[in-house]
């Protein structure tokens, strides 16, 4: 058995295909009831830290309701900052209901969320400073595809690449550009 290890060693090592001391604990998101059952008035990095996670990484789903562009707050449908109308269920992870991108028209004077906002990565820069050299810090990136599937809505892009191939394409375009 491998000696015990950092949480940020033990991600790497099994990222090298070594043998870690036991199996990386990690979560890509945390619903904020589930959060606050456990551990009532948490912080998401207290959080991470309380139940040994050994990965952290912005916690994106957690919406402030107070601060959402409301489109319909009775059916919970807001707008994110990419224009798309999403919808609030239960499990509070929100899901797209609907794109801002109809036509080529549409794509041709539409603006995407500016990447150099400093909220972007405000999250990421405060885990940064808590767990630096402590654990491993990730970040959850979208390739072109997801995002340009919720500017067109996912059957309507995949519809296009058949029937309309440039506003597929350009769609998943302005996304790319976005993430690099």
């Amino acid at each position: 058995m491998a000696e015990e290890m950092t949480s940020r060693q033990r991600v790497f090592a099994t990222l090298e295909l070594r043998e870690p001391d036991r199996v990386p604990l990690f979560e890509n998101y945390f619903d904020s009831r589930v959060m606050q059952s456990i551990f009532p008035d948490v912080t998401y990095p207290e959080f991470a830290e309380r139940i040994g996670l050994d990965t952290v990484g912005p916690n994106d789903i957690l919406l402030e309701l107070d601060e959402l562009q409301w489109v319909d707050r009775d059916k919970g449908y807001y707008l994110d900052e990419w224009g798309v109308t999403r919808g609030l269920h239960q499990e509070f992870h929100s899901y797209p209901v609907a794109g801002p991108i109809g036509s080529l028209e549409d794509l041709k004077n539409y603006t995407p969320p500016d990447p150099e906002d400093p909220a972007v990565l405000a999250d990421l820069e405060s885990l940064i400073e808590r767990f630096k050299g402590k654990k491993a810090i990730k970040c959850h990136a979208h390739e072109g595809y997801t995002h340009a599937s919720y500017l067109r809505g996912a059957e309507n892009l995949l519809m296009d690449f058949v029937l309309n191939p440039k506003l597929a394409h350009e769609t998943i375009e302005v996304a790319h550009q976005y993430k690099y």
